[in-house]
């Protein structure tokens, strides 16, 4: 079972947005990422040039392009 909620963080406990539904006294592995908004304004470059430098890879993609 994965699921996916947003929660915040008050300093001591995370609270989720919505109510789960999980077995009390249970263990649960989670991930944590920081959620960030999304703004609708700009346009393809400007989501390209915020996200670029965000992605571990070769430093030239054509290294290894026959194989």
């Amino acid at each position: 079972m994965n699921k996916r909620v947003t929660v915040v963080f008050d300093g001591g406990v995370l609270r989720p947005d919505v109510l789960l539904d999980l077995a009390p006294n249970t263990r649960y592995v989670i991930t944590i990422q920081e959620f960030k908004e999304t703004s609708s304004s700009g346009d393809a470059w400007d989501v390209l040039e915020a996200i670029t430098g965000t992605i571990d890879a070769p430093e030239d993609w054509s290294s290894e392009h026959d194989h």
